[in-house]
């Protein structure tokens, strides 16, 4: 038997009637309840899901049904969230309502959502939220209604409602990057506008939000300030019997299972804490101004916003993030990568920002720590569509086109609303010479990222080597409009005109460029091309020894000086250069998936091609 114990079972298992009322008489009083908020509180999502559906099970109530969905919601059980809803009537209380509204939008069905949301008889171009929604729950619903209409492209409606969440609810950064994406205004701008309107209408509501708030807190420290009851009562902490004696004690209900074990009323605000709670909203609203810049791309006025914020606040994730993003749109992808590599060694959890430092080490060839990076989210976040946005420019950056397409598309099934996963998506494409493919992603970026000019971007490439040029003209014009600082928008500009042969104005968008970026190369390199087109040989022979001078690596650049050579007639230095080019890319790959026929040939749009901002 080698020394095992062995644990004899009761011969009798069978729980009597008498001992089980014994039992409820020890557990009882106690609140269903607050043993679900209890679990909540404490991540017990399986038994909180359990119990609410036992409670909702007996009671069939309003506040039962809200439980019970809010507690799947907390599982991520979504689908459950809403089958439940929809099958026990989602009209009958408004944050039912917004609860299974939220689930058909996850789940992408936006008509179901969309109808939940909106008020009945709303007319087409004047849609209100539903008259259900309470004060705490209306900015939400009008923040997933603009979420609504941004997909389904009705953005005059969108920011609209972005408008009413932040009047709502001026401190909701994700609100604040919605609605600057579709070219709205900060907060503080925001309001003064409105203000100006409406007779301090935004001053008013902000004041009935603070006050919702304050109830809310009192709320939750069990002070009464109204005799009605609240949907879902406030959690009281439930102080267990002691196992050894309560069953042989007298079978009376334990005082102690029902009482708070905090004090009933709540402590006034502290001067501490109200100069934090100013500290905190002065900072958000910094950040509403910062974003509001970045969205117009006003990328140096971010920055310089960012740099004003509180010493206390600048090292937090979302500091971090928004400046390396900055940075990163500035094309300055050296200075980017640290501070988003700063962000990843501070915060390890967070991945927000990841997929920009990325595309910064993909541009800044940094085969190493792009590697590493992949291969670490992999690990530590399999299932995130920013992982594989990583794990694809990985794969792109070794020249791994199909798997990093292949990446890209898992990213864009984890997350169909990611639109950058869209644009990186079409760039693998078009390097694959699969151009109907990559115009469709580049469309769905657009969808879904309608203020982001890499749609149109790559859209323009696309139609571009396809030869459409006035289709490609018309949509970099709009990625112009949208981002008019852009040095490579700029650049492609000038391609489209000059193979349109519309030289003037193809001299002029480089002219803009090299006002920005005076020493870019590929403005620089078409400015030459230009020049020689022109039969201006001698200004363009200059730009070109200025050029080599700066980049020493691109064969385009000896292979257009050579041609220049050979007009002029120095056969000579004409093969020398070509001999260099040839060195530098024997294999022609800075030529590849153009529309050309050689290499090196007159067509040089992939110079940027593969530039993914």
């Amino acid at each position: 038997m080698c020394g095992t114990q062995h644990y004899n079972r009761p011969t009798n298992m069978t729980t009597t009637a008498e001992q089980r009322q014994e039992c409820l008489d020890v557990i009882l009083p106690i609140s269903v309840e607050n043993v679900i908020q209890t679990c909540l509180t404490h991540f017990d999502y399986e038994n909180a899901v359990i119990l609410a559906e036992v409670l909702y099970a007996k009671e069939k109530s309003d506040s039962a049904l809200l439980l019970y969905a809010q507690c799947l919601m907390r599982w991520n059980k979504t689908s459950a969230a809403y089958e439940l809803l929809k099958r026990e009537g989602y009209n009958r209380c408004g944050q039912a309502r917004y609860i299974y509204a939220k689930c058909a939008y996850m789940l992408r069905k936006i008509d179901e959502a969309e109808t939940a949301l909106r008020a009945e008889g709303s007319s087409y171009n004047n849609v209100q939220i539903h008259e259900s929604f309470d004060e705490a729950t209306q900015p939400f619903a009008h923040k997933l209604l603009g979420q609504v209409y941004t997909e389904i492209g009705r953005l005059d409606l969108a920011r609209g409602h972005y408008t009413l969440s932040l009047v709502g609810n001026p401190i909701l950064f994700d609100t604040m990057q919605l609605f600057g994406q579709l070219g709205g205004e900060s907060v503080p701008k925001l309001f003064s506008t409105l203000s100006d309107e409406n007779e301090a209408c935004p001053i008013k509501l902000l004041r009935r939000y603070n006050e919702r708030i304050q109830r809310v807190r009192s709320r939750c420290l069990n002070v009464p300030l109204a005799p009605q009851k609240a949907v879902i009562s406030p959690v009281s902490p439930i102080r267990p019997p002691s196992q050894t004696n309560m069953l042989i004690k007298k079978r009376r209900p334990p005082t102690s299972i029902s009482q708070p074990t905090r004090h009933s009323v709540s402590p006034p605000r502290t001067k501490k804490s109200t100069n934090a709670d100013k500290a905190c909203v002065e900072f958000m609203l910094q950040l509403s101004e910062a974003v509001h810049a970045f969205s117009l791309y006003r990328c140096d006025e971010a920055l310089q916003i960012l740099n004003q914020c509180s010493m206390v606040f600048r090292p937090l994730s979302i500091g971090l993030r928004l400046r390396g993003i900055v940075l990163f749109e500035l094309r300055d992808y050296a200075r980017s990568s640290e501070v988003l590599l700063e962000l990843r060694r501070v915060f390890p959890s967070r991945i927000e920002g990841m997929e920009s430092l990325s595309t910064a080490l993909w541009q800044l060839q940094n085969h190493h720590q792009l590697s590493a990076l992949a291969a670490d989210l992999i690990n530590t976040n399999r299932d995130s569509a920013i992982t594989w946005c990583v794990v694809g420019n990985s794969l792109s950056l070794e020249k791994h086109h199909e798997a990093a397409v292949e990446a890209f598309e898992r990213a864009i099934q984890i997350n169909p609303r990611f639109g950058y996963a869209y644009s990186l998506l079409g760039h693998e494409l078009i390097d694959l010479t699969k151009l109907d493919r990559a115009l469709e992603a580049f469309k769905q970026a657009h969808i879904h990222s309608p203020n982001d000019y890499r749609a149109l971007y790559g859209e323009g490439l696309v139609h571009f080597k396809n030869e459409k040029f006035d289709h490609s003209l018309v949509v970099f014009k709009k990625a112009v409009k949208i981002n008019p600082r852009n040095v490579t928008l700029l650049c492609q500009l000038a391609i489209v005109e000059h193979a349109l042969k519309r030289n003037n104005e193809a001299m002029e968008h480089l002219r803009r460029a090299l006002e920005i970026e005076p020493n870019s190369i590929a403005s620089r390199y078409h400015k030459a091309r230009i020049l020689f087109d022109q039969q201006q040989y001698k200004e363009a022979e200059k730009e070109l020894n200025d050029l080599k001078n700066l980049s020493p690596d691109e064969a385009h650049v000896f292979f257009l000086l050579g041609r220049v050579h050979r007009r002029l007639g120095d056969q000579h230095r004409a093969m020398l250069n070509f001999s260099w080019a040839t060195e530098i890319d024997p294999r022609g790959e800075q030529n590849q998936s153009t529309v050309s026929d050689g290499p090196y040939d007159d067509d040089a749009v992939d110079q940027n091609d593969t530039d993914r901002n």
